[in-house]
């Protein structure tokens, strides 16, 4: 989904020009869309001085919260900083240090307003299922892969007989289906697609240290998908 006011990501547009989007921002648009380098969950340390005045720079590191950092799509390699329109431009949107937020970012490692960046506290339990049965870094993010008998995409068939089918074995044994484009082919007309909503499975996942003020509505989410976790984050006292 693009900026309609800017040219390029980091492009900010004027501080008297409307901020506006192609569209509603969605966790299916915004993980799909070309130019998404990564998705992660990370907690905001503190904002450092920035080289342009039309962007707002956030630290990973140094700071006083618990350090999290959980990766749904790519791998970003040295992930200290990131950067979002700053408070210069009309597409500012403020956000909370030490506060866990699903960012998806460029690979000038750049949030733009028109995805669905969100804290983790405001996830839905569609977009907790739909990240649990991701990858980043060639591995499941919730740790929790599963063997099936059978390659799910023998046992399944497209809504669009020109998609391509891949293997999901996060959670469980799933047929995710895909356009040529490499967006997924969405069958239902409510939105409902491989892993928006999957049916329950009954592989349990290993949880590593989520923080206190999320942990409790993760697990007690309906079995529309297991919760998710933050990977190398000491528990909060």
């Amino acid at each position: 989904m693009a900026l309609v006011v800017a040219a390029a990501v980091l492009a900010a547009p004027s501080a008297t020009a409307a901020c506006r989007c192609a569209g509603p921002r969605s966790m299916l648009t915004s993980y799909f869309r070309q130019g998404i380098d990564s998705v992660v969950i990370v907690t905001p340390q503190r904002i450092v001085p920035s080289t342009s005045p039309s962007l707002q720079t956030y630290s990973l590191l140094r700071g006083p919260f618990p350090f999290n950092t959980t990766i749904y799509k790519g791998c970003p390699r040295n992930l200290e900083r990131f950067s979002m329109f700053g408070p210069a431009t009309s597409c500012f949107s403020s956000i909370k240090l030490g506060e866990p937020i699903l960012l998806f970012l460029s690979d000038k490692r750049f949030a733009g307003p028109c995805d669905y960046n969100v804290p983790a506290s405001a996830l839905t339990p569609g977009d907790i299922a739909f990240l649990n049965r991701r990858t980043g870094c060639g591995s499941c993010a919730a740790g929790n892969e599963v063997q099936c008998v059978k390659a799910p995409c023998m046992l399944s068939r497209p809504c669009d007989a020109s998609g391509s089918c891949k293997d999901n074995y996060c959670g469980g044994c799933y047929a995710e289906w895909y356009r040529s484009d490499g967006t997924p082919q969405v069958c239902d007309p409510q939105g409902s697609w491989g892993g928006w909503y999957p049916k329950s499975s009954p592989t349990p996942v290993r949880t590593k240290s989520p923080l206190r003020d999320w942990k409790a509505r993760a697990t007690q989410l309906p079995r529309a998908g297991d919760a998710i976790k933050l990977a190398a984050a000491p528990d909060v006292p």
